[in-house]
């Protein structure tokens, strides 16, 4: 039945979780005052280590699903959605007492051998390791005795949510008992702890019969061991390739593969309509493009990095211009403010850096940067060429006086409603700024020496 499956599903997720997450915990303390974790050679720790050795049965114990623990629970509801399976019930019910039987056999090895059987010797004296260790796996292992024991408040916590949120509320959670009565369940539990005791006390033979049954079959180790230094290769050789080291040719892959991206969308689904309306053309949009246009042209054939800048900070105050055309004062004044900022702080960062020689021409980059103009060129085009949604708009307008006490929407909105993403933006420029001034100190120093 699905309600047993799911609800077992979301109850031993919970199980599984609480005992690995001990036991792990455990052979680390078990590592640290030992110094190994080798299972032959771990014995007698339960003098030693008394609060490890019980925190290690509880775990191992709810593992291999022994009441009243909550792996008891896990388990019981497993077998009953695996016998509720209409196909093939038995097979399945059959491959899940066979698992739990060997996870009984590997709570003992984890944590019954080495506590309460001798061992062949170990490289220290073992003793008690410190509470900060011990309180992770005494709290799951805890946590797994209590849930067992009051199932209850797992049920209304965690299990049942979580059924109602896999099936949509579909399929109604089961109820998690300790106790439902002399059943089909019970009498796999009983099979299970049988044949997980058989499997522990002769687990040498039943290794050795493994190695003989697989022994025949080739070896993987060697072809492991291909395959992972085929992928050292690939990785050295991607390295080579792609990390050169020169920021030229990361930014030139980087804008190819924004160009390939959005001309290769454009081919697929058809290139966007280009029908600009010029009939509200005027000279001073004309103009406007003139200088944004000479501006980018300045920067790409400077000969210098200084009159590269200058180009730049042409094109931003010409964006600036823009806002000023359009209505929009109070972001131009933001724009200019923070162009010539941008250029004063640039342009002294530039007389402290190495002179550089002039590169030539390049073709190559002179195609990618068209393409990726023309490319969001397009991009804008065909976004301006859909209606607009307002309603964000809308809001702003409604609640920058009544909530945010601002009359200045841009501003507002910088400052209040997107607060957090402004101060992220001051944070990012501000560790650019440090990084750059802490290299030029050690590039200084350097020189000096």
């Amino acid at each position: 039945e699905s309600g047993y499956a799911i609800t077992a599903f979301a109850t031993f997720l919970i199980v599984h979780s609480l005992y690995k997450a001990a036991l792990f915990l455990v052979v680390g303390n078990i590592d640290k005052a030992t110094g190994t974790r080798d299972a032959a050679a771990l014995g007698s720790l339960r003098a030693a280590m008394p609060i490890t050795a019980a925190a290690a049965a509880v775990a191992a114990l709810s593992m291999a699903g022994f009441p009243p623990l909550l792996g008891f629970i896990g388990k019981e509801l497993k077998y009953a959605g695996a016998l509720g399976v209409a196909s093939e019930p038995t097979l399945v019910a059959g491959a899940m007492l066979a698992a739990n039987a060997l996870m009984f056999a590997i709570a003992g090895v984890v944590a019954f051998k080495p506590f309460w059987r001798p061992g062949e010797g170990m490289p220290k004296q073992p003793s008690e390791v410190t509470w900060p260790m011990l309180a992770g796996p005494v709290l799951l292992a805890a946590l797994g005795a209590v849930f067992g024991i009051y199932p209850d408040l797992l049920e209304r916590a965690l299990v049942g949510p979580t059924v109602l949120a896999v099936t949509g509320g579909d399929v109604a959670p089961k109820e998690l008992k300790l106790w439902a009565g002399f059943n089909l369940p019970l009498l796999m539990s009983v099979a299970t702890f049988a044949l997980g005791f058989l499997l522990y006390v002769g687990r040498a033979q039943f290794r050795a019969f493994l190695d003989i049954l697989f022994k025949p079959l080739p070896s993987l180790d060697a072809a492991w061991d291909a395959m992972l230094r085929g992928f050292v290769m690939l990785a050295n050789w991607q390295t080579r390739v792609i990390q050169t080291g020169r920021l030229t040719e990361y930014l030139s892959v980087t804008f190819a593969c924004v160009a390939i991206g959005l001309l290769g969308t454009y081919a697929y689904i058809g290139a966007p309509s280009l029908e600009p309306d010029l009939s509200t053309l005027e000279w001073k949009h004309v103009a406007l493009a003139a200088l944004l246009l000479s501006g980018a042209l300045l920067t790409a054939i400077a000969p210098t990095r200084f009159s590269a800048i200058a180009g730049l900070g042409v094109v931003g105050i010409g964006a600036a211009l823009i806002f000023i055309v359009f209505s929009a004062p109070d972001v131009a004044i933001t724009q200019l403010l923070v162009e010539t900022l941008v250029v004063v702080l640039v342009a002294v960062v530039m007389l402290r850096l190495p002179r550089l020689e002039r590169e030539r021409f390049h073709k190559t980059r002179a195609v990618l940067a068209l393409s990726v103009g023309a490319a969001y060129a397009a991009l804008m085009t065909l976004a301006l060429s859909q209606p607009l949604d307002l309603r964000i708009t809308e809001y702003f307008e409604r609640t920058s006086v009544p909530e945010a006490f601002g009359r200045n929407i841009v501003n507002v909105i910088l400052v209040d409603f997107r607060a957090l993403d402004t101060f992220g933006e001051i944070a990012v420029v501000v560790i650019a700024a440090l990084s750059a001034y802490a290299l030029l100190r050690i590039a200084k120093k350097r020189e000096a020496e």
